[in-house]
């Protein structure tokens, strides 16, 4: 109960992160120095996801935290990644680089985390994968 209290705060600290983002531009998000943030945050939950999720460690997949950090995921991912990607794909030079930097980060982070179809075995038995383009899968 405690670190489900916990999580459930650390997730409202992280949908403030991922609510920014969803809110800024397209430039301004794929900057490096900017989108620290979101990548961190992401890395958390993703973290935060296979401790929830795993009833080995005495989590549970379909409990309310780990259904929260699955749910913001899957956000960033089908909404607020999506978006930013087209608005880069219509931009200049500089925005392309951001766009290829910024995927090569976060499908890097989706394979560390065995989330990716070319990933190792997955860590966790789970029903979602994200690929490498960025969108969460059910």
């Amino acid at each position: 109960k405690k670190a489900t209290d916990l999580g459930l705060k650390l997730m409202a600290n992280y949908e403030s992160i991922f609510s920014y983002f969803e809110k800024s531009s397209a430039s301004f998000a794929a900057n490096p120095e900017n989108n620290e943030d979101l990548i961190a945050a992401l890395d958390a939950c993703f973290k935060m996801y296979f401790v929830a999720s795993d009833e080995k460690l005495g989590g549970d997949s379909k409990g309310k935290l780990a259904t929260t950090i699955y749910k913001s995921i899957n956000r960033v991912y089908k909404k607020i990644i999506p978006r930013i990607y087209a608005d880069l794909e219509n931009s200049s030079t500089e925005g392309n680089m951001q766009l290829i930097n910024l995927k090569i980060n976060l499908g890097g982070m989706a394979e560390h985390y065995g989330f990716s179809k070319t990933s190792a075995p997955k860590p966790v038995t789970t029903p979602n994968e994200i690929d490498l383009n960025g969108i969460l899968k059910q």
